[in-house]
């Protein structure tokens, strides 16, 4: 288990609590069964926690405060439960992000429940921008980060594979990759502020800057490459 090193809906049909905060702190205070047989252990706050990490590719602060708080309280128990999936639980306590991932096993273990997806290239072009600039922003005292798609098109016109990308390709390109690492949980888009993207927790928390440093020299020393995909796995984590 590490300490330091999304985003959820609602559970308002499945039997967990929802989002309300009200009906969340009866719930988890009543932590009543699910079912007639239900021979489960946890109380009802950490049962919805041990779903979402299964779930989703991480729970922050930002986006379920509640949740987060949550795997905190049951930080010991839910690591043992996901220690049975072959799973470990990691918690970055400066950024506020909590994930579940595979466990590096010694042995045979339990079937893999959690798979990394690889970012395609220009998407591992962008994120490691997006790292560097976060980084820079966050040494000035910045708590938030945000990115526009004009920024993010400007990154890769400039990145080493720019020969390859003109015209509508670099539309295309600039897309795709976007698309991707919304998918991935990287970013998010700011309703009130179109064209504007949030940088979300979870990249600070798993992708170091020496990880962004390698890669980045991956990059140019491959540039000239036509590959469409990246090494890095999605989120840094499994999804």
């Amino acid at each position: 288990m590490s300490s330091d090193t999304s985003m959820s809906g609602a559970f308002e049909s499945d039997g967990f609590p929802s989002s309300d905060e009200a009906t969340w702190e009866q719930e988890a205070a009543d932590d009543v069964a699910l079912c007639e047989a239900d021979q489960g252990t946890l109380p009802a706050e950490a049962r919805r926690a041990l779903t979402l990490l299964l779930r989703d590719a991480y729970v922050c602060a930002l986006n379920s405060p509640n949740d987060y708080e949550a795997i905190r309280r049951h930080q010991d128990a839910l690591t043992t439960q996901l220690n049975n999936l072959g799973l470990t639980l990691t918690i970055s306590t400066r950024y506020e992000v909590a994930y579940a991932q595979q466990a590096s096993l010694d042995r045979p273990g339990p079937l893999m429940l959690k798979k990394a997806q690889p970012l395609r290239r220009d998407a591992t072009v962008l994120l490691v921008s997006i790292r560097a600039r976060q980084h820079n922003d966050e040494a000035n005292g910045e708590e938030d980060w945000f990115v526009s798609q004009e920024d993010l098109r400007e990154l890769l016109e400039s990145g080493p594979y720019a020969g390859e990308l003109d015209g509508s390709r670099i539309e295309k390109a600039l897309e795709s990759a976007i698309k991707q690492l919304i998918e991935a949980g990287y970013l998010a888009p700011v309703p009130t502020a179109p064209g504007t993207l949030r940088v979300m927790p979870i990249l600070p928390a798993v992708f170091t800057l020496q990880r962004a440093q390698e890669l980045l020299a991956a990059l140019v020393k491959d540039g000239g490459g036509t590959s469409g995909s990246g090494t890095l796995s999605a989120k840094g984590v499994s999804s």
